[in-house]
């Protein structure tokens, strides 16, 4: 890697924490805030004078939970009747509610006005606090590489844009999490790849919310994803509200009131055990600890490693079979066995939790690896793809394949043997790598003779999707201008960009003219 100037910035979006990276000289650093936090808690909130985000806000949280807006990012783009809405309303301080357009948001009290914030503004605010931490370290770019789950939608990722520019950030790319992992191992193992030879390597990435397990190939030339499984909710807050909810019940039963249906001590019942639980990786118990939780009365429980991997059982069942699933998926895309792998790598929340280690070890076969920063190496790929897509810096001799997560479909009116019907047709696979293009072209038989013609793009039914009520992406009407010629052909080109994006790029038409031109003689071959 060869720097040439300009500073860089690439930002993992966590469920819990935001990182910011950067690349000074050559070397990666964390850009850590005021007080010397290396990660940020991904939270804003309001109060009568002043907007916060990130550690002001948590510091605020008990006492203004009415006002803070905990995992903005998990709402940027969803619709009121996505199945996921209730699920996770159940993590929210302030629960969404739906605007005069029909969107969803937050009402919040600000400076004694009540008004409705969708979770872009909200997410605009966090991104706009956030640039400061930067710039106050004389890292002067708005230009900026962000990292979004890999089952983002179109609806989400196009949400990201718009709060990233909300908040006066240029979003030089949004970057799978899957890509992002690659790229940081792929950099950190260059020298031990072969020159033609892949490895390929498996990554757990079970985070504070959600997990993603995927598959990747490396050589010293080239490195792609390739083949990805994830699930929006598998994490440890997970984790964290089972044995919430078990201890509640037991202090329940001895004190006749219930702490996880008063939200002041449900967040401080939850922020407790979020503290303690890690301790299980090391210890065999732990006591949860919360005086005068309610009613003036305190909760002691001593919770040991057997109980907790007794109450998250169904976490931990969802996880193994998101592992088999990946495996298969795995074995079929790719036609190579599980067995074939050279590692496992995990990152993530729960990197040291003893059940997880057990089943990954279980179900694919394989002792964890933990070569990787677990809580760092998304926003050290951030900032290594914006270093790959910055004129100011040069990566030779290296190319990556990201991973499109959903097939998209192309319908139209189509005509043959004389009869108009609908056709649908498969236009960009999930595998994909993006930024692509894909050009269709119509000739004058196929299509009906009709002044406009529809096109529509739809992401197709699968399993990964099928929960999506409307699918739905763009919906076009082409007006054919008036022909000269007989002849001609419609060009339409569709694609991915760099974000994942899928959009029209143009519409063009051909005509083609048969012209009789004569031909005289001017010499004979002897």
């Amino acid at each position: 890697i060869k720097q040439m100037s300009k500073d860089i910035i690439g930002i993992s979006i966590g469920s819990k924490n935001t990182i910011v990276g950067t690349y000074k000289k050559g070397t990666f650093e964390i850009v850590v805030s005021e007080t010397s936090a290396r990660s940020l808690p991904t939270v804003v909130s309001y109060n009568d004078r002043e907007r916060n985000f990130a550690e002001l806000s948590m510091h605020t949280n008990r006492s203004n939970f009415k006002r803070t807006v905990i995992y903005p990012n998990r709402w940027l783009g969803v619709q009121k009747d996505w199945p996921l809405v209730k699920e996770e309303a159940k993590y929210a301080y302030v629960k969404p509610v739906e605007d005069k357009t029909g969107r969803l948001g937050f009402n919040i009290d600000y400076k004694g006005k009540k008004d409705i914030y969708t979770p872009e503004s909200l997410m605009g605010l966090f991104f706009s606090k956030l640039k400061s931490v930067w710039l106050k370290e004389n890292i002067n770019t708005t230009s900026v590489v962000v990292s979004v789950p890999d089952y983002y939608t179109a609806h989400e990722r196009k949400a990201m844009v718009e709060a990233l520019e909300i908040g006066g950030l240029q979003c030089t790319a949004l970057l799978n999490e899957s890509s992002a992992i690659t790229l940081t191992y792929g950099f950190h193992k260059l020298k031990e790849f072969d020159e033609e030879k892949y490895r390929t390597v498996a990554f757990v990435d079970l985070g504070h919310s959600t997990c993603n397990i995927f598959f990747s190939q490396f050589n010293k030339k080239n490195v792609k994803v390739i083949s990805v499984s994830s699930e929006r909710f598998c994490g440890a807050r997970e984790f964290d509200y089972l044995i919430a909810q078990k201890l509640a019940e037991d202090f329940e039963k001895k004190y006749g009131c219930n702490p996880m249906e008063a939200p002041k001590t449900k967040i401080r019942l939850i922020d407790t055990i979020t503290k303690v639980r890690k301790s299980l990786t090391v210890n065999k118990e732990i006591t949860i600890s919360v005086d005068s939780l309610m009613e003036g009365e305190d909760l002691v429980y001593n919770l040991s490693r057997d109980e907790f991997e007794k109450i998250i059982e169904p976490v931990v069942k969802k996880f193994e079979q998101l592992c088999k699933n990946a495996i298969e998926k795995f074995e079929k895309e790719t036609k190579l066995k599980i067995g074939n792998i050279h590692s496992i790598e995990m990152v993530g929340d729960t990197v040291r939790t003893p059940i997880i280690l057990e089943s990954i070890k279980k179900v694919m076969g394989k002792e964890v690896s933990k070569t990787l920063v677990p809580d760092e190496c998304i926003a050290r790929g951030c900032s290594l793809y914006a270093m790959m897509n910055s004129p100011y810096f040069a990566i030779q001799n290296f190319s990556f394949s990201h991973y499109n997560p959903y097939t998209i479909e192309m319908e139209y009116p189509y005509v043959k043997d004389g009869k108009e019907t609908i056709k649908k047709f498969n236009l960009i696979n999930e595998g994909a790598d993006f930024p692509a293009s894909k050009t269709i072209t119509f000739t004058k038989n196929q299509l009906p003779e009709k002044d406009i013609v529809p096109l529509k793009f739809y992401y197709k039914d699968s399993p990964t999707i099928n929960w999506l009520p409307n699918k739905l992406l763009n919906s076009f009407n082409i007006h054919l201008k008036k022909k000269k010629e007989n002849e001609w052909k419609l060009i339409i080109k569709y694609g991915l960009d760099i974000n994942c994006i899928p959009k029209l790029e143009g519409t063009t038409m051909n005509e083609s003219k048969i012209e009789m031109v004569p031909v005289v003689e001017t010499a004979k071959v002897k």
